[in-house]
């Protein structure tokens, strides 16, 4: 495979994280630990006794739903940004496979970059096999 071929491949990943961003999606759950008190119509839902100098209950009071969709929404946000970084990343290796004489150790940086990240390992592994059968390893 020459460095040309494998430009075109990874512009195609490219293109199709554009045109389908969710194809790679993350699940977020959020989960409440412990004991859950409800209370309708007012009253005070649990009582917590602290003994021998504890505290017993320590609480907050707000929407639970709306803390999960602030949740959703900032792991939605990130998500995205995760996926634009990708893209971008993506878009260099790319550039400099097409580069008239591509610098086999900035492309090895380049692929070893993309790991630790949430970047899907199958993606990792196909742009590190793409520069080491182009370029060699």
């Amino acid at each position: 495979m020459n460095t040309q071929e494998a430009a075109q491949v990874i512009e195609a990943m490219v293109r199709s994280l554009q045109e389908n961003p969710a194809q790679f999606h993350f699940t977020v759950q959020v989960t409440s630990i412990g004991a859950q008190g409800t209370a309708y119509g007012g009253g005070v839902g649990m009582v917590g006794i602290g003994r021998d100098g504890g505290t017993g209950i320590s609480a907050s009071a707000s929407g639970g739903n709306v803390k999960a969709r602030v949740v959703r929404e900032k792991a939605n946000e990130a998500a995205g940004q995760q996926i634009q970084e990708l893209l971008n990343h993506l878009s260099a290796v790319a550039l400099e496979l097409r580069s008239p004489s591509p610098d086999k150790s900035k492309l090895q940086k380049m692929a070893e970059a993309m790991k630790g990240k949430l970047i899907p390992d199958l993606i990792v592994s196909v742009v590190a096999n793409l520069i080491s059968a182009s370029v060699g390893s």
